[in-house]
């Protein structure tokens, strides 16, 4: 009976074994379980308007770039990064609970058209003007009499008439007197002579309001005005460098002068200016 109970008690024994063995094996056989994700970027130094793809794996080979979620600099992005401003831009992406390593990416300003390109930024321009303030002695010859007829070219994102530019700049120009002593139009000819930078305000902000501001400028008007203005501008501004190449809207030519027009050209209304015609023509005294 004694044997009978001590072979019951190990059958017990051993089916327990048996049992706890299998549940453990049932628990180690589970789905596993990823710890870590990787982020990654396809390029790390893109130009302004280019876009940045971002791929996430995790430590068991999955992909996982749809699941997750990314950041720039704090902020939420997508997973294809297209940035608004150049600059310098650290990427991490989280999924669940897992956080990625960062990721850099630096995108670079590049100059668009129709833009004044400033300090690494563009500013929009949408319409140019000319204005005539009138015929003036440009000359150091000494003698008292009218050599040019003085010009500004105006470009800016505003109309000139009801709406105000913020971006706004300003150049003077002078062209050749025909043989009546009128001034000729400016043009791509070699009769218009490049002055200097009057006036430049971006985002509302004056940067140039007299001159003497900028070193090595290089203007060309590289196409007769018609209803298209066509120039191009560089120079240094205190230091910065500035660019522009302008190639749209014209809306023609203002007369502000005192005495005498372009022959065989009509004004259309006045505008407003950023610099009087009065100060300039002392200057060129």
């Amino acid at each position: 009976m004694k044997k009978l109970l001590l072979l019951c008690s190990l059958f017990v024994g051993t089916s327990a074994l048996v049992s706890c063995s299998s549940s453990d094996d049932d628990s180690s056989g589970g789905d596993p379980v990823a710890n870590s994700i990787t982020l990654t970027a396809d390029v790390t130094s893109i130009e302004m308007g280019s876009s940045v793809n971002l791929t996430v794996m995790n430590d068991l080979d999955e992909n996982v770039t749809g699941t997750s979620t990314y950041y720039a600099n704090g902020a939420v992005i997508s997973q294809v990064f297209t940035p608004t401003a150049a600059g310098s831009y650290t990427i991490h992406a989280e999924n669940g609970s897992l956080v990625s390593n960062t990721v850099t990416v630096t995108v670079i300003a590049v100059q668009q058209d129709n833009a004044i390109f400033y300090n690494e930024m563009n500013y929009e321009l949408a319409n140019s003007v000319l204005v005539y303030y009138g015929a003036v002695d440009a000359s150091d010859d000494g003698i008292d009499e009218n050599t040019h007829g003085l010009w500004a070219l105006v470009a800016g994102n505003g109309d000139f008439q009801t709406t105000e530019s913020t971006n706004y700049i300003q150049f003077i120009l002078l062209t050749d007197l025909d043989t009546e002593g009128l001034p000729l139009f400016p043009s791509s000819e070699a009769s218009t002579y490049y002055y200097s930078l009057a006036y430049l305000a971006l985002d509302g902000v004056d940067i140039v309001t007299e001159f003497g501001h900028e070193a090595d400028p290089a203007f060309a008007i590289n196409a007769d005005f018609s209803e298209t203005a066509d120039f191009s501008y560089s120079a240094s501004v205190d230091g910065t460098p500035i660019a522009l190449d302008y190639a749209t809207t014209y809306l023609g030519y203002i007369d502000q002068s005192t005495s005498g027009r372009p022959a065989a050209v009509t004004p259309i209304s006045e505008v407003n200016t950023k610099i009087d015609p009065i100060l300039l023509n002392a200057l060129l005294k």
